[in-house]
């Protein structure tokens, strides 16, 4: 009769366990973990699970009714996929018997203590191990993050949960321990090298999906430059002749003496002034180089001139365009801003050009500037506090132009700084594939 009542109350736990873990970690609601119908059905389950051992004694068919019964009742308490409650159950009941084995062991065979102090000290034991199984944040997020390819690693809880409770059973009907303990090693050795391969699967998975992800994030952005990048150059060539045309509209309604349309033609000229002064050709290095420059020269009160005609799908690269063209206006804002304290019958100017010529590429650039200083090697000195880090713009300058077998000149003369710098280029054919 006592074994019959520890078997009970062995089942009984190990029922409500498992159910209350599944809806832990498989249930998205919150719900109470321990209800009066779950202990209810749990207890129900184990008297029949009880009678059936006591009448057939066939302790694999036991086990196999328990994780299928204990799935069942899972499966009408939650609505989550049959295969993962199976799974999970027979993850839950593994850790449940290698902890009652190892205890039951424990106190037995090594402590040899009579039953009933061995259940006493069992139960004291476990309802800590079961209270921190339902409560570790670890497990649960462990299994939510595997949770998406149950379908391919199922199968390792329900092969570990038979091994174990063949072996937790055969422990104590065994007179010869070292055997056992052997077995148990191979059992434990392999379960841990299948775990790790199932781990790797599940990172090799995870990456898989990652690289997938960044491929279709990499192929929208693609698109969505594509379209930008058209729509850009269309505003482009649209924003860089439409004032002109004003201005010609605007000079014919004067010549016929059409005062209402010339006023109409200013108003509408008002407000496409800023943008006409802002350059759009298309290359989206340069425009934003000589725009972001320019809006910096016009707080500071420079005036700031362009006559561009950039060439498109040439070798030129963009950075070494961004180095060109930042150095020698962030160079020229530089001395105008210096050029300001000096008493110059003009305001400070800049001045930039941009022209081809066949496959040459001409950038001029003419800005107020003071005197420059130039030191014994003929070499410009810089005109920052710190000398240290600055005065590389202009060898950063060469270094660009020298790699399009370029050439630049400077030359000083009536407070005006003059660059003139020459690149060869080749065109690059666009094919559409």
């Amino acid at each position: 009769m006592m074994s019959f009542l520890l078997k009970f109350l062995i089942l009984f736990i190990n029922i409500v366990l498992c159910l209350s873990w599944n809806e832990v970690l498989l249930s998205e609601e919150r719900k109470r973990v321990i209800s009066f119908q779950k202990c209810a059905v749990s207890a129900g389950l184990s008297a029949c699970l009880c009678i059936f051992g006591k009448i057939f004694q066939v302790y694999a068919v036991e086990q196999v009714i328990l994780v299928i019964a204990a799935a069942g009742i899972g499966k009408y308490f939650l609505s989550a996929n049959l295969k993962l409650l199976v799974s999970s159950t027979c993850f839950c009941l593994c850790i449940i018997y290698l902890f009652d084995t190892m205890v039951w062991l424990l106190l037995l065979e090594f402590l040899q203590l009579p039953i009933v102090v061995c259940a006493g000290i069992w139960i004291c034991v476990k309802v800590p191990f079961l209270i921190w199984m339902l409560v570790y944040p670890g497990i649960k997020r462990i299994l939510k993050e595997i949770k998406p390819y149950y379908n391919s690693i199922w199968g390792t809880p329900v092969v570990g949960f038979m091994g174990i409770a063949f072996l937790s059973f055969r422990t104590f009907s065994i007179e010869e321990k070292s055997a056992v303990f052997v077995i148990w090693g191979i059992l434990l050795a392999v379960l841990y090298l299948r775990i790790s391969l199932a781990y790797s699967h599940i990172r090799y998975q995870k990456e898989k999906e990652y690289i997938a992800t960044i491929h279709m994030q990499k192929e929208l952005l693609e698109k969505n430059y594509s379209a930008l990048n058209q729509a850009y150059s269309v505003n482009a060539k649209l924003f860089h002749d439409f004032h002109r045309h004003l201005e010609i509209m605007l000079q014919m309604a004067n010549k016929s003496r059409d005062t209402d349309m010339a006023e109409y033609i200013e108003n509408l000229s008002e407000p496409l002034k800023e943008i006409a002064s802002v350059i759009w050709i298309g290359d989206e290095t340069v425009d934003y180089i000589i725009n972001s420059r320019y809006s910096r020269a016009k707080e500071k009160g420079i005036r700031m001139e362009m006559n561009i005609e950039f060439p498109h799908n040439t070798n030129i690269r963009s950075n070494d365009l961004c180095t060109i063209l930042s150095n020698l206006l962030d160079n020229a804002i530089e001395a105008c801003e210096r050029m300001a304290d000096v008493a110059a019958p003009d305001s400070p100017s800049i001045f930039l050009m941009i022209r081809r010529i066949q496959n040459i590429l001409i950038i001029k650039l003419e800005n107020s500037s003071p005197q420059p200083d130039y030191n014994s090697s003929g070499e410009l000195n810089t005109a920052k506090e710190n000398k240290t880090l600055h005065g590389y713009g202009l060898k950063n300058i060469e270094s660009a132009v020298l790699k399009y077998d370029g050439v630049m000149q400077t030359s000083y003369e009536e407070n005006i700084y003059r660059t003139i710098i020459t690149l060869s280029f080749e065109g690059v054919s666009m094919c559409s594939k």
